[in-house]
């Protein structure tokens, strides 16, 4: 390298120095966020390999139940089901459809009974009624995310049941229940149903579950390729930075 000389140039490097930073950056979140969801995923194990909770003592603890199994008994409101959209199965859009479950506690739990696909028209599908009487019922809690982003805001002002919403705001829904059923409280997280579960009065809806879009892993794999691609262009930076000096010099 004797034979060269580097001589940086302004708008290159302050072109580079500022895409260096942007690709640092998002390494560093994405690793980061690895970080985070390997405290989930320990935190939603030890959740699997508990004792299964009561709703009074899943209300109680108020904490994060995120994947804690639960062990619920009573009726389903078919009259009240709510349709969450843009949930795919597969490759097929269609909806996860939650249901109350009336405790005799004075509590209501929103049940994940499974997904049902969209109609080509996108009307609302057909909802099959669950099993009548009280049921015993064993599955997971799912602590929706506050992060979800949607195109447009819900509207419960004037309810048409079932309801189509667009996330789950639990916030939002517990005050909708509240009007709809006053003095009996909404649980502040959703219960999935466990795949084995028989509560439909005829076939049962696909729970295919999962509670984490991204892995650890692959944020890791993420963050390597923001790091990798800060490394190229630093690379290249200093490669075409680099002056051939003349003869007499």
């Amino acid at each position: 390298m004797k034979n060269y000389r580097f001589k940086p140039h302004l708008a290159p490097t302050l072109c580079c120095l500022v895409l260096f930073l942007i690709l640092v950056s998002l390494g560093r979140w994405q690793w980061s966020r690895a970080e985070y969801k390997t405290g989930l995923e320990l935190h939603y194990q030890a959740g699997l390999q508990a004792e299964p909770l009561t709703i009074a003592e899943a209300i109680e603890r108020g904490a994060e139940l995120q994947g804690f199994r639960l062990q619920i008994s009573g009726e389903f409101d078919n009259a009240r089901s709510l349709l969450l959209d843009n949930q795919m199965e597969g490759h097929r859009p269609g909806y996860q459809v939650l249901t109350p479950l009336l405790t005799g506690e004075k509590i209501q739990v929103l049940v994940s009974r499974g997904w049902i696909a969209a109609t080509a028209d996108r009307r609302q599908p057909e909802l099959m009624n669950t099993r009548s009487g009280t049921l015993v019922l064993s599955g997971k809690i799912y602590i929706p995310g506050n992060r979800q982003v949607v195109l447009k805001a819900d509207d419960y002002s004037h309810p048409r049941w079932p309801l189509l919403v667009q996330k789950l705001d639990m916030g939002a829904l517990a005050k909708l229940f509240d009007q709809e059923r006053a003095g009996v409280e909404l649980a502040p997280f959703v219960v999935r149903l466990d795949p084995e579960m028989d509560v439909e009065e005829g076939d049962e809806m696909p729970r295919n579950w999962q509670w984490m879009a991204m892995s650890p892993e692959k944020h890791r794999g993420y963050a390597v390729q923001w790091f990798g691609m800060a490394l190229v262009l630093l690379v290249l930076y200093i490669t075409f930075s680099l002056e051939k000096k003349l003869p007499h010099e």
